[in-house]
């Protein structure tokens, strides 16, 4: 009995504690009951032991039971919770690279696109400078005329060449140089005379002598124009086609110390329907049946990469004025692959 006593002392002193404690708040109990209540654990049967300390065990296997299931829940709550965290990574990495990719895919069908539709017009003007020497070669025909077509044919194709390359790199820029102006006009005049006489449609270009020259890539302006000039051909029958440049100071819209050459081209053609003026400049938003909807939003980014800006006006049955601006020359930059300009 002693031995069964010892096995509940734990209990004993924990009841004897309980005990003391709601004694001491309970009003009227006198010395002999509380006595009697401290020797609680001496009145028990060995049976009624017995069970406290089955009691007392099972406690402490729920306590401990409740516990490692809390652990078990929290690691499986913190393995889901990382689980969910680097599913959430994962989805975001999985939706950059498919931004990603339909970006690649954007700038790659947007690049054949440019390509495709800037190498239309040279293509049409060495089309028609070779079929114009085949011409005099079944003729009598004049060898400074027959030589020039074919110098002509030999240029654009060059110049394709090296538009497609520039479009690869990207180095438009890094290939700028001193361009002149006046003289620059009239190589573009000679480049579509003939290839506008097939509409019947005349070319006149005009620019004072004294104009400063532009920092531009020659490249890239020859090509700004051809996109101008193909698209007044497109709407222009037995008319004219008029390229001028001045000097402008555009300070008030560029917010900048530098000076601008402003080129502007005319036609005397059908212009532009209202319905589509607004949004010319926007890339395949015009396109028509007769239109892409590229080569004003080409001219636009090439325009603007060199700092410049470009407008167009249009009276449906009258015409169309595209002005853009291009920056002048301050002698203090130099082009970088070493090419001049062809005089």
């Amino acid at each position: 009995m002693k031995n069964v006593f010892g096995k509940t002392s734990g209990i004993a002193a924990v009841s004897a504690v309980l005990s003391t404690g709601v004694l001491s708040g309970c009003a009227g109990t006198n010395d002999g009951e509380l006595q009697g209540l401290l020797s609680f654990p001496e009145m028990l049967t060995a049976t009624q032991a017995r069970w406290l300390v089955f009691l007392e065990t099972f406690l402490i296997l729920l306590l401990v039971s409740v516990i490692v299931l809390l652990i078990f829940l929290f690691r499986r709550y913190r393995k889901i919770e990382k689980r969910a965290v680097e599913a959430g990574m994962r989805e975001q990495a999985l939706m950059k690279e498919n931004e990603m990719l339909s970006r690649l895919d954007r700038m790659k069908t947007e690049f054949l696109q440019n390509m495709s539709h800037d190498f239309k017009t040279p293509l049409a003007i060495i089309s028609t400078s070779v079929l114009n020497a085949m011409d005099m070669l079944d003729h009598e025909f004049d060898k400074d005329e027959l030589q020039e077509s074919l110098i002509l044919a030999q240029s654009e194709t060059l110049r394709m060449s090296r538009v497609l390359d520039s479009a690869i790199k990207l180095s438009d820029q890094k290939n700028s140089q001193p361009v002149n102006i006046p003289r620059f006009l009239k190589k573009v005049e000679k480049i579509f005379r003939m290839y506008l006489e097939k509409h019947g449609n005349t070319i006149k270009t005009y620019a004072p002598k004294t104009l400063p020259q532009i920092y531009y890539d020659s490249d890239s302006l020859l090509n700004i124009l051809s996109n101008l000039i193909s698209n007044a051909n497109r709407y222009t029958r037995n008319g004219e086609i008029f390229i001028s440049a001045e000097e402008t100071d555009e300070k008030h819209l560029q917010r900048t110390d530098r000076k601008f050459v402003t080129i502007t081209v005319s036609d005397t053609g059908m212009g532009i329907d209202p319905a589509i003026l607004p949004d010319v400049f926007k890339r395949g938003t015009s396109k028509t049946k007769n239109r892409t909807g590229l080569g004003l939003p080409i001219c636009k980014a090439a325009v603007e990469s060199f700092g410049g800006t470009i407008t167009i006006d249009s009276v449906y049955g009258k015409g169309t004025k595209v002005v853009f601006t291009a920056p002048v020359y301050d002698g203090n930059k130099t082009g970088t692959d070493g090419r001049t300009e062809e005089k």
